[in-house]
Parts: structure tokens; sequence; C-alpha cells
């Protein structure tokens, strides 16, 4: 999968970690920021990604004397600041003491390319991979 039509103006490119705009100015996201952004987008239904799978999806399996929940609202903050700066505000909704998700109103807008539409459960199938990881 490599292209994703988030608003009729704007269009996500993973491949390339980047967003065209018509209106705005293009803007190429860091790895980190695209990874993050890529796991909230192939939430199944929409789902809210609980933060402790979001820092196992950056971070690999974590160190456990280290928080790493401020590098994770960091990462977050840089994430919605770039993408404000093409008019995609308040795409990223925080849920208190749980994690994030894709904002309800441009997950209705949001469209991945036909041949590319992602598989039901494969970020289910990523987290049982993760939890297994994690039990080692």
């Amino acid at each position: 999968m490599t292209k994703v039509h988030i608003t009729t103006n704007i269009e996500y490119d993973m491949k390339n970690r980047t967003f065209t705009c018509r209106h705005h100015d293009n803007l190429t996201l860091t790895h980190t920021q695209s990874r993050c952004f890529e796991a909230l987008l192939h939430t199944e239904s929409w789902q809210p990604l609980h933060k402790d799978e979001l820092i196992t999806l950056l971070w690999g399996k974590c160190n456990r004397h280290f928080n790493y929940e401020p590098a994770l609202i960091q990462k977050v903050y840089l994430l919605r600041k770039a993408l404000s700066s093409i008019g995609l505000t308040d795409i990223i909704v925080t849920i208190p003491r749980f994690g994030y998700q894709i904002n309800e109103k441009h997950a209705r807008e949001i469209r991945f390319c036909r041949e590319e539409t992602p598989r039901k459960g494969f970020i289910s199938g990523m987290f049982d991979k993760i939890s297994i990881m994690l039990r080692a």
C-alpha cells in the first residue's frame, strides 16, 4: 500500500512519507512520525491505539526501566504540529489515559487506493506478534 487520500485536497504517500497538498506546501514526515501516523491509519475500524502498543511499534521491545511515555507525547506533539501546517489540525485525537486515534470526522474522508486497502485485522496481527515479543 502506498497512497492514501486523506481529504479531497491532501494525499499521503506511504512509500515516500510525503503529503501532497493542493493548497499548501508538501510535507515530508520523519521516519518516526510516519510510523506513528501509519499505525493510527491502520487500526481496525479506526479504534483507539493504546499508548503502550504505539510505543512498542515505534521503539520495539522497550527497556522496562525507562519511561517512554514522555517521548511518545513529544513525538505525537511534533506530528500534530507538522500536520497542522497542511491544514490537518485535529486529525489525531488523544484518548485520556489510553492512547490516540484518528478523528472520526477525518476517518470518514480517508480512502485507501482500491488495490491498497489494508486487510481487515492487519494491525491486530501486528499486535499479536508484539504481545508475543513482550512476553518473551
